[in-house]
């Protein structure tokens, strides 16, 4: 499959989470977004930006 059309799915938000399934949820969040914005080729953020221009 190309790169361009991979799609990650969405975390599902657990049902009555705990402090640590939160924790979890939220990580998977931010996976989601960076992984997303990745495929796309546009930096999520001005740091990740500077990353990409040390390469």
């Amino acid at each position: 499959m190309p790169l361009e059309q991979r799609v990650y799915p969405h975390p599902t938000r657990p049902s009555n989470p705990n402090a640590l399934e939160l924790a979890i949820y939220q990580f998977e969040l931010k996976a989601k977004k960076f992984h997303d914005a990745k495929l796309a080729g546009v930096p999520t953020s001005s740091e990740e930006e500077k990353c990409y221009l040390k390469k």
